[in-house]
């Protein structure tokens, strides 16, 4: 049953609702019932919902793209709850609760089928970030994973070469990262001071 001090999702234009009549004041979605949503990630074309039981919620404006859902869709194909979301362009990460990567999106073959990152089995991340089309993960050792799109520089591997899996930033040395974020085409970072 919804309490009343339950947060309640807004949103508007034409994501999530099952039509395709744009939506210019922010409305609250029927779709998401009586679990309500901890936090929502919004990419290119799509968006995810994250609920209090660690569900994941998708939806997307294209029926070619970010999984072609117009009305929120749970994302049944994850085996254990979720605690962060992010999105990028065209793909969506998800952090399990015991810290294991999964993402989907942003390739030609199954793309929209959730898969754990094999790379990073046995590391445990704590937070992700996603940009245009890359993504940062940072460890509970304080270390920054990036891949993706590198074309300018977000990677932060003194190149502008892209990177398929994740691979960490050597040049923070052994400066302990704290908080980790993306922009478009940028990336950022918070570290504790030395």
């Amino acid at each position: 049953m919804k309490n009343q001090n339950d947060p309640v999702t807004l949103q508007w234009k034409v994501l999530g609702f099952g039509h395709e009549n744009a939506v210019f004041v922010p409305s609250l979605n029927p779709y998401l019932g009586d679990d309500p949503a901890q936090c929502v990630a919004v990419g290119g074309v799509h968006s995810v919902a994250l609920t209090s039981l660690g569900k994941i919620f998708a939806w997307s404006m294209s029926p070619n793209e970010g999984g072609g859902l117009s009305i929120l869709s749970k994302v049944k194909a994850l085996p254990v709850p979720m605690a962060a979301i992010s999105c990028g362009g065209l793909f969506t990460i998800v952090l399990t609760e015991e810290g294991q990567l999964w993402n989907w999106g942003g390739d030609k073959v199954g793309g929209w089928r959730p898969k754990p990152i094999p790379s990073l089995e046995g590391v445990r991340i704590i937070q992700i970030a996603s940009g245009g089309y890359h993504s940062l993960a940072l460890t509970d050792e304080g270390k920054v994973l990036s891949w993706g799109y590198g074309g300018h520089g977000q990677l932060g591997h003194s190149s502008t070469e892209n990177q398929k899996v994740p691979v960490v930033i050597e040049a923070l040395g052994d400066k302990r990262v704290v908080y980790i974020a993306c922009g478009g085409s940028s990336s950022t970072i918070t570290r504790k001071k030395s």
